[in-house]
């Protein structure tokens, strides 16, 4: 084993938009992490080689020994082609991550291997053996002292946690917290709105320069939010916990999904008045998704009427839901993200987060997702109406819906 080629596939509309000069893609790249875990897991004396398709062109001509391929549900297609093309050359293709984890007996029609679950620990036996392994879903923390120091030798003030929840563990994040403190560095990450169930903690986090958490607000029904088992997010108290981050200077992006069994067509319109009402600086508006190997995709299989793993992208509805039809749900869902992202409302949350006590600390990123989110909508033609003010047929929602 000489060479190793490490791919990060990225289906339409996502191919090689890191590369635009305007409204770039790379405002919203994280790093590989996945793909720099595996790569520093390869044992030494192997040439890595990693290529992210949002980014770089694939060298289907280099001489290597093996091609690694991480992917979710909606490059799954993609990374099926791109795994047949290197299998051809007689090369071995490996497929790792979320889609593969859900759904290995169908990824193992693709490739020689699939890794399930973590690479981390079995990585350098795949490499070894060429076999896949299976390992225990741990939740694994590195210590304190190796993530400060990392972070210290970024020439960069500003990084990104890449990190689910980073507040998992109370414990472990007021360490890290303090130790980060002194190094004077921005970052943004992710987390629950329960880190805000203690204020001192949410204050640590801001002395040691985080200046934006996404949260996942999921939906502003408490009945969606038990359907879930996500009874944590309680709808109530959503305004003192966002305004608990935007006293300490932490801007707030919330995920929200739409298309619960509990939705109808005002979910739309009251969604987009709460948002506003919360005053959220900024959002990711996605459609529910029933990814494979999920109790959803489960509870909904009677109802999908599309297969194509790359529509499984959280904007394009690929189920009947009940409360709408799956033509409103699409409609919806763009509307809610064009009149987000209207100039006069990005205007409008700018000028309200700079009139705040600590709003400096965020608003140039503030500025610059919004920015970044603005272009996505013009350069993808996002679109779509309020369904609940409108009284068009199905063949007419249809043939409005536009791209999303």
């Amino acid at each position: 084993m000489k060479k190793l080629l490490l791919i990060a596939p990225a289906s339409q509309p996502w191919h090689h938009v890191g590369r635009a000069r305007w409204f770039s893609g790379k405002t919203f790249r994280f790093s590989l992490l996945s793909l720099l875990t595996v790569a520093a897991e390869t044992p030494d004396g192997v040439e890595v080689e990693i290529a992210d398709e949002q980014l770089d062109d694939i060298p289907w001509d280099g001489d290597h020994d093996l091609v690694g391929i991480t992917c979710m549900t909606a490059a799954a297609p993609r990374a099926y082609e791109i795994a047949r093309r290197f299998r051809a050359r007689g090369i071995p293709v490996v497929l790792g991550g979320m889609h593969p984890t859900f759904r290995p007996d169908e990824a193992l029609r693709h490739a020689d291997a699939v890794c399930v679950g973590d690479a981390e620990g079995v990585w350098p036996r795949i490499v070894a053996d060429a076999a896949a392994g299976r390992l225990r879903g741990a939740f694994r923390q590195r210590p304190v002292g190796e993530v400060v120091a990392e972070i210290d030798s970024l020439p960069e003030p500003f990084f990104v946690f890449v990190d689910d929840s980073l507040t998992a563990d109370l414990d472990y994040a007021r360490e890290l917290f303090a130790a980060l403190r002194p190094l004077n560095k921005r970052w943004i990450s992710q987390s629950t709105l329960t880190v805000t169930d203690d204020p001192s903690l949410v204050r640590l986090a801001a002395e040691a320069g985080c200046v934006g958490l996404f949260v996942g607000m999921e939906t502003f029904s408490d009945r969606n939010l038990t359907s879930v088992d996500k009874g944590f997010n309680r709808v109530a108290g959503y305004r003192e916990r966002v305004r608990c981050l935007h006293d300490h200077g932490i801007g707030v992006e919330a995920g929200i999904v739409l298309g619960f069994d509990a939705d109808d067509c005002g979910v739309f319109g009251r969604t987009l008045t709460l948002l506003d009402d919360l005053e959220i600086d900024m959002v990711q508006i996605s459609v529910l998704t029933p990814l494979p190997g999920t109790p959803w995709h489960t509870r909904v299989a009677d109802r999908i009427f599309d297969h194509d793993w790359s529509h499984y992208d959280y904007h394009q509805v690929v189920f009947d839901p009940r409360g709408m039809t799956a033509s409103q749900l699409q409609i919806g869902h763009d509307w809610v993200t064009n009149e987000f992202y209207k100039p006069w409302r990005i205007a409008r949350r700018l000028a309200r987060t700079a009139t705040r006590r600590r709003g400096w600390r965020y608003l140039p990123y503030e500025t610059a997702i919004n920015a970044a989110y603005y272009g996505r909508v013009l350069r993808w033609g996002i679109r779509g109406y309020d369904p609940a003010r409108c009284g068009e047929s199905r063949s007419a929602l249809l043939s409005l819906s536009g791209s999303s």
